[in-house]
């Protein structure tokens, strides 16, 4: 079987050896015949079968004679294709119905046959590659010549259009191989998709799948047969009612594309006079809008069928039976897009009849034809340009009036509306619009951040509040309504910004306003311990009636000294987490200004007490310490036992004042130096807790993205599993009043984020050797249907 490499149609083709000088060639019938008898009888030469070896295996007798034969062959075959290319390209000059630019081109392709032939010649390795060689090369020689259609051919055409017997059809001559069935075939091979018609002066303005330039292609039309000829009525009135006219834009929202509507055809020339019908359509577009299309349609009667792009061009092609003429409706897919003064659509139209294997039928009883037909930015853009603006403006509208909190404003979304609405075609309005939705989804995104973070202070200010340890109830309420009125009106500053740029102002306004309340109420509640350290202390002074008013006056200033001292430390404070400390100061150094009287028993009992005293405050000092885990807290309290035990051990042994005041301050201060407060407020161990947790997160999820056994569907459950359960532990972190509450949800965090990760059940070699099982199944099957189909 032999191609022919214009129209792909298989030949068959025997083959026989024909004697060229001392060498057997390979000679297909066809060409054999092209020779003819004389120059076979001239050459004085027998001719054999191919299934002759003798002669292959003679030119094996010696490995230098065969060398020296081998080249002789393939010099003597390339003269013989030489020769087949001069008579081709002879026969090819010397054909009077093609024009020169048909010559030109059948003469190139002659030429690029025969230096692949040499090519393959020089590439084969023994007699038979040779002649295989020189045989593929002539056939393709052969093959580029192709009659064009003489005068007489296109009158016989005619004729028989005015003469529709069957004898008259049969003498026609048959119209080239080069017909409307080729476009179909060439749509394959990249192949122009031009006219097939027989004749037109025309007929090189068709669409063209090759033709690169960014211009519009130029109206044209092209006569293929039916009644009257090119000059026929017929002929005239069809190609005068073709038209491609545009019908508007419309958004699609099944695929969010915008449609581009254009309708191509004619009146209805006909719906019975058609036989053997089809229609063959083409559609191009200008570079820029083809780059934004994915998808053309063209609907009418028969529904709505896609078109297949190749080569850069929208191409179909299907029968219409017995309808000749019409309408076809098209849409063109494409996203948005602004359409410029260089842009254009094209479309190209035949119908025309074909017999069941794609052949033209060169007759027909209605008009035959194709038109081409381009539309240009004045005919379409401005109308397109409007209407996509409207439409794209009118989404961005609607999604900015969904878009919440951003929806909630006042200045700020109207701020956005305007914009939108200023938008004309005089811009780059697609990407202008795209610009302002992300700019307020950005500001959305801030809006949210913004009031998020105000809600999450007003909740950890209220809880602080909350936990004061020496506020009054009525103070704490009234410090946490402040709190949330606060709250609100930071909420209402930051909705009421009228530009982008003050949302970081007004949360940061916010955020200070709610801090404030609780530095405030903070305060407050450390001038009421120091108030009632200095109360105790003033007491204890006053009615030790052990103690000389010298040393109780002495005792006095002391106290007032450092409850002034004290309380404008933590009133002048901005920093809450310092105030803690400063009264816990106040009220040691306050508690430790007062020194028992000289009666040795009562000082020692005095002092023991004061020893006892201090002890239990310290204790529950530490007891109330939620910054304390609880072994803390007992070794703390452990500690203060020991240390007061000690001391008054050493009160009972002294044997003066002295003594007793030296081992009762030392049990004192040692007392009140067993208590450490962590210096890390609960806030702030919550705080690095949550830190901790999305570290071992983040930890966990690179391990899930550098495991290569999973799928990124596994990863990414696997991934939103790891920060499902971290934002839950975190939660848990944050409703904790304590720090063993905070280590417990941390440490459950830990295992259960460690827990989400799993790798694949299947190793990454079983999964890449089932994957090329697959692949190898696939090309079995693939296989089998090619060797199946005839």
């Amino acid at each position: 079987m032999l191609y022919n490499h214009r129209q792909f149609r298989k030949n068959s083709d025997k083959k026989i050896m024909r004697k060229v000088k001392k060498n057997w060639i390979v000679l297909s019938v066809a060409s054999f015949a092209l020779i003819g008898a004389s120059a076979v009888i001239e050459s004085n030469q027998n001719i054999s079968f191919a299934s002759e070896t003798q002669v292959a295996a003679n030119t094996n007798t010696n490995q230098n004679n065969n060398n020296s034969t081998i080249d002789n062959q393939k010099k003597d075959a390339k003269n013989h294709l030489d020769a087949e290319a001069t008579k081709v390209k002879d026969a090819i000059n010397n054909d009077g119905s093609l024009s020169q630019s048909d010559k030109d081109s059948q003469n190139a392709e002659v030429d690029s046959y025969k230096i692949a032939g040499e090519q393959s010649i020089d590439s084969a390795t023994d007699s038979n590659g040779i002649n295989q060689a020189l045989s593929d090369g002539e056939n393709n020689i052969d093959s580029s010549h192709v009659k064009g259609q003489t005068s007489n051919d296109q009158n016989n055409v005619n004729d028989s259009n005015a003469d529709s017997s069957s004898d008259n059809q049969n003498s026609q001559s048959t119209i080239s191989n080069q017909s409307l069935q080729s476009s179909a075939e060439s749509m394959s091979s990249g192949a122009s998709l031009v006219s097939s018609a027989s004749s037109s002066n025309e007929s090189d303005d068709g669409l063209s799948l090759r033709d690169g330039s960014s211009d519009a292609p130029a109206d044209s039309n092209t006569y293929i047969s039916g009644p009257g000829g090119a000059t026929g009525k017929q002929y005239k009135n069809a190609i005068a009612n073709t038209k491609l006219t545009y019908d508007g834009v419309n958004d699609d929202p099944s695929t969010n594309k915008y449609m581009i509507n254009f309708q191509f055809g004619s009146d209805l020339i006909s719906t019975t006079g058609g036989v053997d019908r089809v229609l063959e359509f083409a559609l191009n577009l200008s570079p820029n809008l083809s780059s934004k299309v994915s998808r053309v349609t063209v609907t009418n009667d028969d529904g709505t069928k896609d078109l297949t792009m190749n080569n850069g061009r929208y191409y179909i092609k299907y029968k219409t039976g017995k309808v000749v003429g019409g309408n076809i409706d098209i849409s063109v897919y494409v996203d948005p897009i602004k359409v410029t003064p260089g842009d254009w659509i094209s479309a190209f139209m035949s119908t025309h009849r074909e017999y069941s294997n794609g052949n033209l039928i060169p007759t027909s009883t209605q008009i035959a034809f194709s038109s081409t037909r381009s539309l240009t930015y004045d005919q379409f853009g401005n109308d397109f340009n409007s209407k996509l603006l409207a439409q794209l403006q009118g989404k961005v509208l609607n999604d900015l009036n969904q878009t919440s909190p951003l929806n909630q404003t006042t200045q700020l979304k109207n701020n956005y509306v305007s914009k939108i609405n200023a938008v004309t075609t005089n811009d780059d309005f697609v990407n202008v619009l795209n610009s302002i939705k992300n700019a307020y989804k950005a500001d959305n995104s801030s809006l949210s951040n913004a009031i998020s973070q105000l809600s999450s202070q007003a909740a950890t200010s209220t809880n602080n509040v909350s936990n004061l340890g020496n506020l009054p109830a009525n103070d704490k309420q009234t410090a946490n309504n402040s709190i949330n009125s606060a709250l609100q009106t930071a909420k209402s500053n930051v909705m009421g910004v009228s530009q982008s740029s003050d949302i970081t102002g007004a949360l940061s306004d916010g955020i200070n306003s709610i801090k404030k309340i609780e530095l405030q109420a903070t305060i407050n509640s450390a001038i009421n311990d120091i108030n009632n350290a200095v109360a105790n202390t003033t007491n204890k002074i006053n009615s030790d009636i052990t103690l000389s008013k010298e040393n109780a006056d002495k005792q006095l200033k002391s106290v007032s000294e450092h409850k002034t001292s004290y309380t404008g430390l933590i009133q002048s404070s901005n920093d809450v987490s310092k105030i803690s400390g400063l009264r816990d100061n106040a009220v040691n150094q306050i508690n430790s200004d007062y020194t028992p009287g000289p009666s040795l028993s009562t000082q020692k009992q005095t002092a023991k007490n004061s020893l006892d005293n201090e002890a239990n405050k310290i204790k529950a000092a530490i007891d109330a310490d939620n910054t304390l885990t609880n072994d803390e807290k007992n070794r703390q309290k452990s500690k203060v036992d020991s240390i007061k035990a000690a001391a008054q051990s050493q009160i009972d042994s002294a044997t003066n004042a002295d003594g007793v005041n030296n081992a009762q301050s030392q049990g004192i201060s040692s007392i009140d130096n067993a208590y450490q407060t962590s210096s890390t407020s609960l806030a702030d161990q919550q705080a690095n807790a949550k830190g901790r947790l999305d570290a071992e997160a983040t930890k966990v999820k690179q391990k899930i993205d550098a495991d290569n056994s999973l799928t990124s569907s596994e990863k990414a459950t696997q991934k939103a599993n790891v920060d499902s359960v971290k934002a839950i532990d975190q939660g848990k972190i944050d409703a904790a009043t304590n720090v063993d509450d905070i280590n417990a949800a941390f440490q459950q965090g830990i295992n259960d984020i460690d827990s989400q990760y799993a790798t694949a059940k299947t190793s990454l070699s079983d999964q890449k050797s089932n994957a090329k099982s697959q692949l190898d199944a696939e090309a079995t099957k693939v296989k089998q249907e090619i060797d199946a189909d005839n």
